[in-house]
């Protein structure tokens, strides 16, 4: 694994830089073929002492006034703008990037912001500690790629790690449709 790719992973790919990529971004590209691992839904998640906490759910106006956590990467790559405040052409207040999901959940229980994320991502102490809404009434539900390339579909070892990912995936994760 690398970190060294995590912001052009597509691009690592196509360079045989690595072998496969995890992702709920697929490009349509005819050089990779992608493996569905799981449908997932993406929450808001908030320090319990937020007045955000006492909603059911979320909505696009609810983040207006909230400083949003985000990764390292453009908006235009998060879930969160593409598919819940961009069509409602909300923003919030402020957004802070942040590389460290440690130090995001440290402001996050600070009641210093609020940043999206699967609930399969957070560990059991962390779930115990935050208050998790979901974006909208029904919330918004993504699917879990592999991505690999397209002349390497078939090799054995791909194809055992997507099943086995699907299988642990199953076994481990609360929250999630494996496909």
């Amino acid at each position: 694994m690398s970190l060294a790719f995590s912001f052009e992973p597509m691009d690592a790919l196509k360079n045989y830089d690595v072998d496969m990529v995890v992702t709920s971004d697929p490009v349509e590209d005819k050089q990779f073929e992608y493996f569905s691992l799981f449908d997932y839904q993406m929450l808001m998640v908030m320090s319990p002492d937020s007045e955000l906490s006492k909603k059911p759910y979320l909505t696009p106006g609810d983040i207006k006034d909230q400083t949003l956590l985000t990764y390292l990467v453009s908006h235009d790559r998060l879930d969160v703008f593409n598919y819940f405040l961009k069509p409602a052409k909300v923003a919030p207040k402020a957004t802070r990037k942040v590389e460290l999901p440690l130090m995001m959940m440290q402001l996050v229980l600070n009641n210093q912001g609020v940043v999206t994320m699967p609930q399969w991502a957070l560990t059991d102490d962390q779930k115990a500690k935050v208050s998790l809404k979901p974006l909208g009434k029904n919330g918004i539900w993504r699917t879990l790629y592999l991505a690999v390339r397209n002349t390497d579909k078939s090799l054995e070892y791909i194809t055992d790690f997507a099943e086995i990912a699907k299988r642990v995936s199953s076994k481990n994760l609360s929250d999630i449709n494996v496909k």
